[in-house]
């Protein structure tokens, strides 16, 4: 049985009773290991329905995946004797058929939203926050396309002390190397929006001050 739906039901079992769930995730097993595969859905989905009655759906929600990636020992190996030290598997074909359908329905909800106006909006104030970084000292380049704002660097950040600015403003940014960039979820609104921005610029003014 798919690892991820394994871990989605346990987890929402912690608030209930779990033996109902276990049944259920043994019965899913046995299907999965016959290779039923309608049947071992079947059988999730009973899972989730049990699960759901006796946890919130925070509960439900940290645990789903796209994909599993799987490789000989050789290939996999070698891949994470590198840096990171971990098999990086982001842009391959992933087919979670539940999480495909949630991916659906969140692209339904989107194409009934107004998201161009919203994505105007947010590149109007990515240029009025960002563009003046680019006068400064350290900044190579400051770049702003639809709902993407990034500030490069003339050098990699420093992860742990950026980092913890950020945090210390109540955000969350992830560099990567020279660049620090956003991509804000279009249903930010205008007040976190500014946050963010502020939290960004404020964060990354401090970082080239101290200049180590």
């Amino acid at each position: 049985m798919p690892g991820h739906r394994v871990a989605l039901i346990t987890g929402a079992a912690r608030g209930i009773g779990a033996g109902i769930v276990e049944a259920i995730l043994e019965a899913a097993r046995m299907a999965w290991q016959s290779r039923r595969a309608e049947e071992t859905l079947a059988w999730v989905e009973r899972g989730l329905v049990a699960a759901r009655s006796g946890a919130n759906e925070e509960t439900l929600v940290e645990f789903l995946s796209l994909a599993a990636t799987l490789a000989t020992d050789r290939i996999a190996e070698t891949i994470s004797a590198g840096q990171p030290g971990v098999f990086m598997h982001g842009p391959t074909f992933m087919a979670n058929p539940l999480a495909c359908a949630v991916a659906n329905a969140s692209i339904d909800l989107l194409l009934d939203s107004p998201w161009q106006e919203r994505i105007t909006t947010m590149a109007e104030v990515f240029t009025r926050h960002l563009m003046p970084c680019s006068q400064w000292d350290g900044v190579a380049d400051v770049r702003v396309k639809g709902g993407i704002g990034v500030l490069e660097l003339n050098r990699p950040v420093n992860m742990a002390t950026i980092t913890k600015r950020f945090v210390d403003r109540g955000v969350w940014i992830r560099p990567f190397g020279k660049l620090v960039y956003v991509m804000p979820p279009y249903i930010i609104s205008g007040n976190e929006l500014e946050r963010l921005l502020t939290a960004m610029t404020e964060a990354v003014a401090e970082e080239l001050a101290k200049g180590d």
